[in-house]
Formats: C-alpha cells, sequence, structure tokens
C-alpha cells in the first residue's frame, strides 16, 4: 500500500512538472512576434548604412527578385531616404524599366528625384490599371519598383493594394514595407498606425504587428547610442519585410 501511495505521489509530481512546462512553452510562443526575425535590433551610422545592411542580408534572394514595392509612412522623412538608399542598391543588382511613386504620398518634386522615379499613379484611384501593368511588366521579365504607403504594401493587410493585385492579376513582387520602432511603452503613441480594439481604419492588425515586435525587441534593446538610427528586419511570408526603423531621439 506504501508502494502505490510512493509511486502515485511521483506520478504526480512529473504529471505537474510535465503540465508546467508546457504551459512555460505555450506561453513564451504566444509572447513571441508571428514573424521571422532576419536582422535584431541594430544601430546605423545613417539610412545609407541600413540600406547597405538589407540589401547585404538578403543578397542572395535581391538577385533573383526581379519585382519590389516599398512601403513607406507620410511624416517620417527617414522611411523616404531609406527607400532612396535601398532603390540605389537595388539598381545595383538590376536594370528597372519602372519606378513607380504612389500620388498619395505628395511628394515633392525634389522627393520624386531621390527615388529616381519614372513614374507617378495614384494607385487608389487606378488600381485596375496599374494591376495590368504590373502583371505585363513581370510576364515579360521587366524589373520594376513600385513605391507606396507601408499600409499598401505589407501582406498583413489582406484588404490593401497588394493582396486585391497579387489575387486578380497574379503579380509576385517582394515587398518592404516599413514602420516607426517605438522603443518604450509611452513612445507607441507616436506611431503612425497604432494598434486599436476598435479600428475604424483597417490598419489594425499591422499596427498591432508592430507593436508586438517593437515590444518583443525591447527586451534585447542593445546597440551603440552615438549612432543616430537604430532598426530591425523581419520576414512576413515567403518574401515579405517588415522593417522597423527609428532615429534617436525622436
Amino acid at each position: 500500500m506504501d508502494s502505490l501511495k510512493s509511486n502515485a505521489a511521483f506520478y504526480w509530481v512529473l504529471i505537474v512538472v510535465a503540465l508546467s512546462v508546457g504551459i512555460f512553452v505555450y506561453l513564451i510562443k504566444e509572447d513571441q512576434p508571428g514573424t521571422l526575425a532576419i536582422m535584431g535590433v541594430t544601430s546605423f551610422q545613417d539610412t545609407n548604412e541600413l540600406g547597405e545592411s538589407i540589401v547585404q542580408n538578403l543578397s542572395q534572394k535581391i538577385s533573383r527578385n526581379e519585382f519590389y514595392w516599398i512601403g513607406i509612412e507620410p511624416g517620417k522623412n527617414e522611411h523616404l531616404t531609406l527607400a532612396g538608399s535601398l532603390i540605389r542598391q537595388l539598381k545595383a543588382h538590376h536594370t528597372f524599366a519602372s519606378i513607380i511613386v504612389d500620388q498619395e504620398l505628395s511628394l515633392s518634386a525634389a522627393e520624386l528625384a531621390e527615388l529616381s522615379a519614372t513614374d507617378v499613379i495614384g494607385i487608389k484611384a487606378n488600381l485596375y490599371k496599374l494591376g495590368e501593368t504590373l502583371q505585363m511588366l513581370e510576364k515579360t521579365h521587366s524589373s520594376y519598383i513600385l513605391v507606396s504607403a507601408s499600409i499598401y504594401t505589407n501582406s498583413l493587410l489582406k484588404k490593401n493594394p497588394l493582396h486585391d493585385l497579387e489575387e486578380k492579376y497574379n503579380i509576385n513582387p517582394a515587398t518592404f514595407s516599413f514602420a516607426y520602432l517605438p522603443t518604450t511603452g509611452d513612445d507607441e503613441k507616436n506611431m503612425v498606425f497604432g494598434c486599436r480594439t476598435e479600428d475604424q481604419t483597417g490598419t489594425s492588425d499591422w499596427g498591432c504587428v508592430v507593436v508586438n515586435r517593437a515590444r518583443f525587441a525591447r527586451r534585447k534593446l542593445t546597440g551603440d547610442p552615438t549612432k543616430p538610427l537604430i532598426a530591425l528586419m523581419d520576414l512576413d511570408g515567403e518574401k515579405d519585410y517588415i522593417i522597423l526603423l527609428k532615429q534617436n531621439g525622436k
């Protein structure tokens, strides 16, 4: 009888330990962002250095991909300069037939020149005409870049232009979508697209992924405080990249 009680107690302890480990692993898994880290939080001197790092990290994929969408956030000058740097880096690997910029970004002539724009098109107003153009470019292997808002270029929002054109015209670009990197809880108020329970804009899924990734990154927040820029890069989907960045002191 004592032996049975001893065995029962032993198995009960094993069950409790197993359950505790299972719950711990589940919580850790749930706390992780639903994206794959490609580049951890890193300090950079400027957006040129960041653009070079992005292309170096993805050098083999960059050489294979001929078509790109780049998404920026309004009012973030560092996003615009990073887009320009990234385009210059990509041009070292491909000869682009078109660099299309969304008219909705309301960029100046100087800013369009920074992006080497060849065409300015209102994407929302001309979505299906644009789809036909991009489909033809891809069928003829004519490399192109499209620059728009990050809420249009990321693969997380299922009703945005990227999703619509991928479904209707079977286009297959690689995407780089930029977002502000909040480094503290209070800093989250500076995000352009927030994470909200009541979403009237249809952008909350994007904001929530950004918040989740930023909060996870804070635990490992290191870098050189003398460098004015910090950033990280994640993969979401086959070739859809999320780049979170922040200028120190802003």
